[in-house]
């Protein structure tokens, strides 16, 4: 795993308190730890365990709101052995001695129990600490790759615990997107009914060749290390047309308008030297960049987390683009 920027609202001593739950995932394991630090937090947290016996560990401790349904952690932990078996740079999750792939902890100190997972310990940083053309064709390419993989011998329907991206709201909150409407008027309002009729002809045209996607291959999951991108977080994975996932990306990559184009560009390079980018006309890619858009929003709306007013501001504001250009 990658290290991660800290989330400054998180004091101290909650980092502490969560350490402990780590320790505690860890005996489940049957692992004894040496060392373990924090690694980084935004939904989660990730702390950085070295074992007694050597070995490099990541844990990931859940978030206190649940957002994914039940049984994901087991559909990520057989994705990621599919992926490594067949080559893929992807790190695998632990299973306890029993066969579970997540062990959740109610501890003393922590007011809402936690799911973890433990995974092998990704060295590197983040692509997302420096962005450079060709670390995003790197990780056109690892897209590609894990396209490729996740379409051959995909199953008919998405394994248990995969949510389906056909709709807005996949994530297990309620829909929350009304309750801006005193801010921010019909601007979402709008938004989705338009983005929401491109999401349809979408999967009317595609959706037969669903399949499992990553869901969130953004430059702060992609780790690089002696010139080799390894894809992490595999705990928003999605049974979704490839150009779902693809437009999920470039929203991310058009954060910086200035670099929008040119990362764009080096990511498609990579991506295309691998596979073929889906023959999607442009306007249903732009509404399903503005639907992961809506459905972050939503994601904000409904949890209200410290930061959600400056994430909702920041999403509104390219929706308006978005209305705009059309």
């Amino acid at each position: 795993m990658a290290r991660r920027s800290f989330d400054r609202l998180t004091s101290r001593g909650q980092y502490q308190r969560l350490r402990e739950v780590a320790r505690t995932v860890l005996a489940a394991h049957g692992i004894a730890v040496d060392r373990l630090t924090v690694a980084g937090a935004s939904f989660n947290t990730v702390f950085h365990a070295v074992a007694v016996d050597g070995r490099e560990l990541a844990v990931r401790v859940g978030a206190a709101e649940r957002i994914h349904p039940l049984g994901s952690e087991d559909a990520e932990a057989a994705w990621l052995d599919e992926l490594a078996d067949a080559g893929a740079p992807v790190n695998r999750a632990l299973r306890t001695p029993d066969g579970a792939a997540a062990v959740t902890v109610a501890h003393d100190d922590v007011t809402t129990p936690r799911t973890c997972m433990v995974f092998d310990w990704t060295p590197g940083t983040m692509v997302k600490a420096r962005i450079t053309p060709g670390r995003l064709q790197q990780a056109g390419s690892l897209c590609a790759l894990l396209h490729e993989l996740g379409s051959r011998g995909a199953p008919a329907a998405p394994p248990p615990g995969v949510p389906v991206g056909d709709h807005l709201v996949y994530f297990t909150v309620s829909d929350r997107l009304a309750d801006l409407r005193a801010e921010y008027g019909t601007l979402f309002d709008d938004a989705r009914e338009r983005a929401e009729a491109g999401l349809a002809r979408v999967w009317r045209e595609h959706g037969a060749a669903a399949h499992l996607v990553h869901g969130d291959l953004t430059p702060a999951n992609m780790v690089v290390h002696c010139g080799v991108v390894t894809a992490i977080d595999f705990q928003d994975m999605l049974w979704a047309p490839e150009v779902q996932d693809l437009a999920m990306v470039v929203a991310v990559l058009r954060r910086d308008p200035q670099l929008a184009d040119l990362h764009t560009a080096a990511f498609r390079r990579g991506y295309e030297q691998r596979r073929r980018w889906p023959d999607v006309d442009d306007t249903d890619f732009e509404d399903l960049v503005a639907i992961r858009r809506l459905s972050i929003t939503n994601l904000n709306a409904a949890l209200r987390w410290p930061n959600s007013p400056m994430s909702i501001a920041r999403h509104a504001e390219m929706v308006r683009d978005y209305l705009r250009s059309r």
